[in-house]
């Protein structure tokens, strides 16, 4: 599996709204996801353009730091209910070594990989994902 990748603050701080958006589609989505949708992802960077410099530092921050920063591997072992994890196997941004974490240290948690999917797995696969959460409520529900 490939390494994550978090770009600097630096980095970050030197691109436009545009640039930011087209760097992080292929951490977010798969190459194939990527080749069929190109189209409407160069639209969407496009549209990017307009966004309020409000959201643009929110996005910024939520990108940079949420995985970064984040160390709650101690507080796992007492999360009491089911827990369905979904990975993209093409998914750069969650690396599977955090997936292994959560998966090992979660009591009561069912693993799935999506083959050929990315981070974004429930866009690029939204029926293969509706299908598997439904049959997870279905398998853990006592109604």
């Amino acid at each position: 599996a490939k390494d994550c990748f978090i770009p600097s603050d630096e980095k970050i701080k030197k691109q436009n709204k545009k640039r930011f958006l087209l760097n992080t589609v292929p951490i977010v989505y798969s190459p194939n996801f990527i080749s069929k949708m190109k189209p409407k992802l160069e639209k969407n960077a496009e549209l990017a353009k307009n966004m309020p410099d409000e959201y643009y530092q929110a996005a910024v921050n939520l990108f940079n730091n949420a995985i970064s920063n984040t160390n709650f591997s101690n507080k796992l072992k007492e999360i009491k209910c089911p827990v369905l994890v979904i990975r993209g196997d093409k998914d750069t941004q969650f690396c599977k070594n955090m997936t292994d974490v959560l998966v090992n240290n979660i009591p009561n948690c069912e693993y799935v990989m999506l083959p050929e999917a990315g981070h974004a797995a429930f866009v690029e696969e939204p029926e293969i994902i509706n299908t598997l959460i439904f049959g997870f409520i279905k398998k853990n529900s006592s109604f």
